[in-house]
């Protein structure tokens, strides 16, 4: 028997569903009608739907209208960012916008990152009125750049957030920049510390010069700088445009004082950065009162009275380094401490006689200033270096800075090595000579029955020798003080200006720098002013410590090239080469076999118990501790010497036992020609290669080597030339790369 419905139940169920779908469609109606919506509670959350989590990315206050682009069961969709914004429709109502003000605009192709939470602000009679407010780490298109606020679209609404609340965010195509705050500080990054150069002013503009997450880098003299992004933004460069870097020369200025630079393509001078005391430009020209330098990727001029001006020339030798070494290695030339009682190795002379082991920015780079000239030291400076210098603790030598700045005058040597170069051969004034020998009518110290030096019946004079001339290593004493009668030293004056014409005679003949007295270049191995082998590089502490004293002042370098001479070479014993004449048994490595790491590397220290010693050189030695790293710590690596790593930490340069450290993110090539990109996959250009066993620092991100896959290759992000860039590892990530 066929089962069949009822009329009336067919009808009844037709009626149900046509009763549905009218109710649907009549609630499409009514919201398609709304296309604002007004916030009923205190207030209402924003959400983005990121990966199908709805992840909080701002708030809106109660009575506020915003344009909706959409709906869903429970939500009203606003563009909020780089994305649709979901709000809570119990928590609004469907109005006509009425109230909205000032309706969303064009944007640019410019985005900002928000730095921390923010509140948008619209412009009304009453001042700014506060209508919304946007999450840390939220993306948003540019409207409009104002001095100290950005322009943005927010729920179909145009508004303004504080500057300082945002970053824009750059892209590697990006070349110029303009600082949009009051100032943007310019930092050096030295050991793993930003210390403060300069700052850049409001409104300028600036060529980068590569770039890091949130840094710029620019060109600012000797190295390269950082700058926040945060207090920046894109620019067309047309203000650097106009009076762009020009070539430099070798000659160097310091900055002696905090000074501005002025650009004057306008023909007025206008100031468009700021450099502190001593940072180094080369100099691009010469003026009466200025000098012009590059800044920034800008031409411009700093005054001369704000500077000290340096500069390097190099003069070639046309024989071997070699050779230079095999001339001190005879005769006894050569010696490893003051006394002249032990010779040196041929390492160690290789070590000291190589200019290349001192470059700019050693303390023993001094040994290669030109001497042949005044400083030009002032009555005012002659104070500071008695108070600072030849104080009570300079012995004999107290107080007669004059003496030392009218020598130099007089033989045009320059006073400050004349200053540091008698605080040496005197130990810091105290030496018999420098204190006043006595001697008879002819010369000869005056002595008592059992040999002592004294003043009796016999003595004539007191005689003061503050260079040390005459003394040798059999007869420092007596030669000592017979030189000085000779020349009529009776005095501490007479000595310290009379010594400087002794010393001009050695300057005279082209020997005029310290490494040229020692080392005699032009003449190898003969005449020289002493056999030690430090003798040139020991004073030079004391006369860069008085040039930090003086505000202005003119340096020439004259460096040595020698044929075939190595970058570096050489190595010497800690503590065995010393005016005493003791030494360790411990030797300090070769610099040959530390090798440096790129920037950027750093790892975790890991102990079982206790801390990781801290040590001023890469051994076990009890005495080089210069701190402890607790456990857990992540510190800068620059380099390897065996099992030992160089590090930055706490403001210092020290080594730490590889066993105890683990490296994130240091990468060592196993390929050759392998390109550089600027993204990951080989649509990207390539900014460069490197070939097998180069180094590269990765970036981290969460903890680990940030990596992403790519043409069948997994890709590397790295740090390559001061820019953020890709590496392929290979297939399987270790075909073309290895973790270190």
């Amino acid at each position: 028997m066929e089962n069949r419905s009822s009329p009336k139940v067919i009808i009844y169920f037709l009626l149900i569903f046509a009763f549905v779908l009218v109710s649907n469609i009549n609630e499409s109606k009514v919201e398609a009608a709304g296309v604002y919506f007004e916030v009923d509670t205190e207030r209402t959350e924003v959400y983005h739907n990121i990966n199908g989590k709805l992840t909080r990315v701002g708030e809106l206050p109660q009575g506020q209208e915003f344009e909706r682009v959409g709906y869903q069961k429970y939500w009203q969709l606003i563009d909020f960012g780089s994305q649709k914004g979901y709000v809570k429709r119990s928590e609004s109502t469907i109005t006509d916008g009425g109230s909205i003000r000032n309706k969303e605009r064009e944007t640019t192709n410019r985005e900002i990152k928000l730095l921390k939470n923010a509140t948008v602000y619209e412009t009304s009679t009453d001042g700014y009125v506060p209508f919304a407010q946007v999450d840390k780490g939220t993306t948003f298109e540019v409207v409009v750049s104002q001095k100290n606020w950005w322009g943005i679209n927010v729920g179909g609404r145009f508004g303004f957030i504080n500057k300082s609340s945002a970053t824009v965010i750059f892209e590697p195509s990006d070349v110029y920049f303009k600082v949009n705050a009051d100032i943007a500080d310019v930092y050096y990054n030295i050991g793993g510390k930003m210390e403060k150069v300069g700052e850049l002013e409001y409104g300028q503009e600036y060529r980068r010069a590569g770039g890091r997450t949130d840094w710029h880098l620019i060109e600012f003299g000797s190295r390269k700088a950082h700058v926040k992004k945060s207090v920046t933004e894109p620019s067309d460069g047309e203000i650097v445009k106009k009076d762009p870097k020009r070539p430099e020369s070798t000659s160097l200025i310091a900055i002696a004082k905090d000074t501005q630079i002025y650009d004057i393509s306008s023909g007025n001078y206008v100031p468009f950065a700021q450099i502190n005391s001593d940072v180094q430009f080369n100099i691009v020209l010469e003026q009466s009162n200025w000098w012009g330098i590059n800044v920034g990727g800008r031409f411009g001029l700093i005054k001369k009275s704000s500077t000290k001006q340096e500069t390097i020339k190099y003069t070639n030798y046309n024989y071997s380094f070699e050779k230079m070494v095999d001339a001190q290695m005879t005769g006894g030339r050569a010696t490893a401490n003051g006394s002249g009682t032990k010779l040196a190795k041929r390492e160690e002379v290789e070590y000291y006689a190589n200019p290349s082991n001192f470059t700019k920015g050693d303390v023993g780079f001094f040994q290669f200033l030109v001497l042949s000239k005044s400083a030009g030291l002032t009555s005012n400076d002659a104070k500071i270096i008695n108070d600072k210098i030849l104080n009570s603790n300079a012995g004999i030598l107290a107080g007669q800075a004059q003496a030392f700045i009218d020598a130099g005058r007089e033989y045009d040597i320059n006073e400050i090595y004349l200053i540091a170069h008698a605080l040496h051969e005197t130990g810091n004034g105290d030496s018999t000579l420098a204190n006043g020998v006595p001697v008879d009518a002819n010369g000869k110290v005056t002595r008592d029955a059992n040999g002592r030096i004294v003043e009796n019946s016999n003595t004539k004079h007191i005689v003061y020798n503050m260079y040390g001339y005459g003394a040798n290593d059999s007869c420092p004493i007596d030669c000592g003080a017979k030189y000085a009668f000779d020349k009529k030293w009776f005095s501490k004056t007479a000595s310290i200006i009379g010594g400087a014409s002794s010393i001009y005679s050695y300057i005279n003949r082209g020997q005029d720098t310290l490494y040229k007295m020692k080392w005699n270049p032009e003449s190898p191995g003969y005449p020289q002013y002493a056999t030690h082998i430090m003798w040139a590089v020991l004073q030079t502490p004391k006369m860069n410590e008085i040039y930090s004293l003086i505000n202005s002042y003119d340096l020439v370098f004259d460096v040595p090239q020698f044929l075939n001479q190595p970058s570096t070479s050489g190595s010497v014993e800690i503590n065995s080469i010393s005016e005493s004449g003791t030494t360790s048994t411990e030797s300090s490595p070769s610099q040959d076999l530390v090798v440096n790491y790129p920037e950027g590397v750093y790892g975790i220290t890991e102990t079982v118990s206790g801390n990781l010693n801290f040590r001023s050189t890469p051994n076990t030695d009890e005495d080089n501790i210069i701190g402890s790293i607790s456990s857990g710590t992540k510190i800068e690596i620059t380099g390897t010497n065996g099992t030992w790593y160089q590090i930055n930490y706490d403001d210092k340069s020290g080594w730490v036992h590889s066993d105890f450290v683990n490296v994130q993110n240091l990468l060592e090539v196993t390929a050759t020609d392998l390109n550089i990109r600027t993204g990951a996959g080989t649509s990207y250009d390539s900014i460069g290669k490197v070939n097998t066993g180069e180094l590269l620092a990765a970036i981290m991100v969460d903890g680990e080597i940030n990596t992403k896959a790519a043409n069948n290759h997994i890709w590397y992000q790295i740090i390559f030339n001061n820019e953020e860039a890709w590496v392929s590892g290979g297939t399987n990530g270790t075909e073309y790369i290895k973790v270190k």
